[in-house]
């Protein structure tokens, strides 16, 4: 029940849903069949009985499924909602639907999503003419600052009050630490550039192929500028779902998981590497960005890679200088890390990490 509980008293996701359906009520709803796919509880489903639906089949392969039962009953909704109890790759239905809706999404978008699911039922049970809710997906990717995490671990294990040395752990705290994301809010001043930029976008209707299939068949270059004096100590993601529109008058209906709106249960991602590089204002930073399966017997957990070239343009930076002295000493921790910074020349420095998002 517990992740439930969490998208339940998410009032930002469900109450989006909830206007996403009754804004379009009339068009999309009123008289229609729906497929709801991974329905958990059943909210989504409820909300669509509520805005007219004729009928309403709801799959959920957990055993959620046994609670959705139970408030379809409490509801009275058992002659508008057929409730299965299965995958939905696993199902049989007497008819095609005019809207697919789910709540799809894992944390980065495609972190335990269901995605290759729902497209499972768009290919099989969508009418032509039907709908997809949510219908367009934006993956968001932006550098950040945040030195202070590290500096508590250096400064536990080199200034400990029993004399004694145990600064080789340092290295060995921080990659544990770090060696998934972070799932938190981060505030937007530590974001490193003023532009962050989409890494992936696709429409929930018209997308053929699995997006980690089209993430890795992009071999591109994210070019960010940084906005001030800080270290670069790794890069956050979120991601934004938008949802049909019957009229185009209508005001377009956005979930949106960034830093700069309300909190949801996604949060934010953050990738943090196991250093902090010194930046500057206007300082570039070239990025590589993949995100796969992270095997073909784990599906739903994402293989996430970042690389990162930090160029130096300021000669006279002693900021960039003092950070090189202290990656070439013997004695650093830096040397020990497992991803640690390469010193390409005095002016350039690479930086590159990989997630097992488990």
């Amino acid at each position: 029940m517990g992740i439930h509980e969490q998208m339940i008293s998410d009032k930002i996701r469900t109450d989006t849903y909830r206007k996403a359906i009754f804004q379009n009520k009339e068009e999309h709803f009123k008289d229609k069949v729906v497929l709801d796919v991974g329905a958990g509880t059943g909210i989504l489903s409820f909300f669509c009985v509520q805005a007219g639906a004729k009928r309403v089949y709801s799959v959920e392969a957990s055993d959620t499924a046994l609670i959705a039962k139970q408030l379809i009953r409490d509801n009275g909704f058992e002659e508008k909602i057929t409730l299965f109890h299965s995958r939905v790759e696993d199902i049989e239905l007497p008819e095609k639907v005019d809207v697919i809706i789910s709540e799809w999404m894992g944390y980065s978008l495609l972190y335990e999503n269901m995605l290759p699911s729902v497209l499972y039922a768009r290919d099989k049970w969508l009418k032509e003419s039907g709908q997809m809710y949510p219908s367009n997906s934006k993956i968001y990717l932006c550098p950040f600052t945040d030195s202070e995490i590290i500096d508590q671990k250096i400064e536990l294990w080199q200034n400990n009050s029993y004399s004694l040395d145990l600064s080789s752990l340092i290295h060995k705290s921080i990659e544990n630490e770090f060696s998934l994301p972070i799932i938190d809010i981060i505030p937007p001043q530590l974001l490193l550039s003023s532009t962050p930029l989409i890494t992936n976008q696709f429409n929930s209707k018209l997308v053929q192929n699995n997006p980690l299939e089209i993430f890795n068949n992009k071999n591109l270059e994210y070019i960010f500028k940084s906005n001030q004096y800080a270290t670069l100590n790794g890069f956050v993601v979120w991601f934004d779902v938008t949802f049909p529109k019957a009229n185009e008058n209508d005001k377009e209906i956005v979930l949106s998981t960034s830093p700069f709106s309300d909190e949801t249960h996604w949060k934010q991602s953050l990738y943090y590497f196991d250093t902090s590089i010194p930046i500057e204002p206007n300082q570039i930073i070239k990025t590589n960005f993949k995100m796969d399966q992270l095997s073909q017997d784990n599906p739903r957990f994402l293989k996430v890679e970042f690389s990162a070239t930090i160029e130096n343009k300021n000669d006279n930076s002693e900021f960039f200088k003092k950070y090189l002295k202290v990656v070439k000493e013997e004695t650093s921790y830096i040397k020990h890390l497992k991803y640690p910074p390469n010193i390409i020349d005095n002016n350039t420095i690479n930086i590159s990490k990989e997630f097992d998002f488990v």
